[in-house]
């Protein structure tokens, strides 16, 4: 008999394991070859350290790709052990115990060869999110090397032009400064026309993933967050690579054809989910199938959109506005009725979902205070149902399979049962 398939994956997405394992072998090959290598805590212009050709690396997309294996244990209990408390961002305990285990040459012999970084040369932050300055400090202090944070103020007013301006300028000075200390870690004078060449290369990668979330918000859905959670990497670490620009056109041309042969992600989709925040990086593919299983697909969320969304945005001639632009811009900078309107109702409307899934992360401050608040908003101005599960995004001891599988299928079934009585009532 012929098994049922639940889930279709777009296929070009898994073209990113080669990717992801080529970019870290980059990063130890620098190291090896003499060249200078960043620690990037936190979402950075990795753009401005790959024109001096300074090898460098997210350490929250190197906490996902361990946790992803399964090997984030080892660095969490190093971390622990140390005196950081299990409450810290997952990503901070996964990458802090490895700097510790590093530095005293005891790595753990399971960890894949790609992802056994080197020792950084300098620590580079941005402070989007509240526990990045104190987790580069950190880092700093293991390796004794010197950091940079850039300061992103809080963004009250959008309406604002001069308020605005004024942030941007802000950001925009201490990426000058940045830019000297590269200059002086590297005694090179930077390359900006090479910095011009990669913005070029992100603005056309940008217009792919503009035409693609057309075709994401197509109903039924021929690609869903859970693919789309998987290409994140090669639109924030890898971004202004050739082979993110051809891995973003392949999943847009099977996506294209997917439509057009009427091949969508599931066989019967009797809902569509938006899923709000970040999500269990160690469950991502069961709870693709999970969801599957129930007829139901997640088809979007924020946390996936990636950064550079706006190809108009992106001006290679301005290079630092056009990279100061983006970091007083994201969501965690500004208030949450800018998010609920540009995110979380906009993308409601764009992906026609009929209902909303918070993940409220134990270990992420910055994803987990207002989730009350915005899913009751959704549900009086939109008439949407919405569901906080708790959980973590790579510490799975804050993961019960049994209790968020309870909740989402109750959910799931509440919200299918919602939308065919009002398919019946009209």
């Amino acid at each position: 008999m012929e098994e049922k398939v639940s889930y279709r994956r777009v296929k070009s997405v898994g073209l990113i394991k080669d990717i992801v394992r080529g970019f870290y072998e980059g990063v130890i090959d620098a190291k090896r070859h003499g060249r200078k290598v960043c620690w990037c805590v936190g979402a950075s212009p990795y753009e401005v350290f790959r024109a001096m050709e300074i090898g460098h690396f997210q350490t929250e997309n190197w906490a996902v790709a361990v946790t992803a294996r399964g090997l984030e244990r080892p660095m969490i209990e190093e971390a622990e052990k140390a005196g950081f408390s299990s409450d810290i961002c997952s990503y901070a305990s996964i990458n802090i115990g490895y700097a510790l285990l590093l530095k005293k040459g005891r790595v753990p012999e399971d960890l894949s060869p790609e992802l056994r970084v080197p020792e950084p040369d300098f620590v580079f932050t941005i402070n989007t999110c509240p526990s990045m300055a104190q987790w580069a400090m950190t880092l700093s202090e293991i390796f004794n090397v010197p950091f940079f944070a850039v300061d992103v103020p809080l963004f009250y007013d959008d309406k604002d032009e001069l308020h605005y301006q004024r942030n941007i300028l802000y950001v925009m000075e201490q990426l000058r400064d940045a830019i000297s200390l590269i200059e002086t870690i590297t005694r090179a004078p930077y390359r900006w026309d090479r910095l011009k060449e990669i913005l070029a290369i992100i603005k056309e990668t940008a217009k792919v993933r503009q035409k693609l979330f057309e075709l994401w918000c197509h109903k039924p859905s021929a690609i869903t967050y859970w693919d789309m959670a998987i290409a994140l990497g090669a639109a924030n670490l890898f971004r202004g690579t050739e082979e993110s620009l051809h891995y973003f056109r392949k999943i847009y041309e099977e996506v294209k054809e997917r439509i057009e042969k009427g091949i969508f992600s599931i066989p019967k989709e009797r809902c569509r989910l938006l899923w709000y925040m970040n999500h269990p990086w160690f469950k991502v593919g069961y709870l693709s199938r999970f969801f599957a299983d129930l007829d139901a697909v997640v088809v979007g969320g924020q946390y996936v959109i990636g950064p550079y969304s706006d190809p108009e945005k992106i001006d290679p001639n301005r290079p630092l506005w056009t990279i100061a632009e983006e970091h007083p811009t994201r969501p965690y900078v500004r208030t949450m009725r800018y998010k609920i309107e540009k995110f979380l109702k906009a993308l409601a409307t764009a992906f026609q979902v009929d209902g909303v899934i918070f993940h409220s992360p134990r270990t992420c401050r910055p994803n987990s205070w207002t989730h009350f608040d915005e899913g009751e908003i959704l549900k009086r101005e939109m008439g949407l149902p919405y569901l906080i599960i708790e959980a973590d995004h790579s510490d799975p001891k804050f993961y019960s399979e049994a209790e968020v599988d309870n909740r989402l299928q109750a959910f799931v079934e509440m919200v299918i049962e919602r939308k065919e009585a009002c398919s019946l009532r009209e």
